[in-house]
């Protein structure tokens, strides 16, 4: 880096400024590397509910700030609340654009169960920024639905999915 530095340097006070502006381009364009990290602070929890009826899909909708609907067969015992990922290793004061992808939709209560919900969708921010640290917050929701097939045999569990964040900048 800094004998591209040296060049450039000398090639203006050559007076070579074609090459010398080329030169300055090509360095602009030049990836930058970083080095980040996504860990998550907290993790996705729709909170505890009841499902009283599943002769049709029933969803329960939670976006990534918190806002949680429900269908009328399901019943809310205990609000859940947004998932939580820290970005960090960036510059300060740089928009991030985040994606996001669910890695296996059938939700896993880690026991037997005659029925298994799916994370239907996930619902992040379109880009977030980071903070002058080169950190930021980035806030995960989603939609958790049932099979509508009118069985009622989910085990009372904690279910889990599996999902992935993609950060570009």
């Amino acid at each position: 880096m800094s004998r591209l530095i040296a060049l450039l340097m000398a090639l203006k006070l050559m007076n070579q400024d074609f090459i010398f502006k080329s030169l300055c381009v090509l360095f602009l364009l030049l990836p930058t590397v970083v080095h980040a990290q996504l860990v998550e602070v907290r993790s996705v929890d729709f909170g505890e509910i009841a499902i009283v009826s599943n002769n049709s899909v029933q969803s329960i909708r939670m976006d990534y700030l918190g806002n949680i609907n429900t269908d009328s067969s399901i019943r809310i015992l205990r609000r859940g609340t947004p998932g939580l990922f820290r970005a960090s290793g960036f510059a300060g004061n740089v928009q991030l654009f985040i994606t996001s992808n669910i890695l296996n939709s059938t939700m896993n209560p880690g026991v037997v169960s005659g029925e298994y919900p799916n994370l239907s969708t996930l619902n992040v921010p379109p880009s977030v920024f980071t903070r002058s640290d080169g950190t930021a917050d980035i806030p995960v929701g989603g939609t958790v639905s049932t099979s509508g097939n009118g069985s009622l045999t989910f085990a009372d569990a904690v279910y889990s999915s599996n999902i992935q964040i993609t950060i570009d900048f």
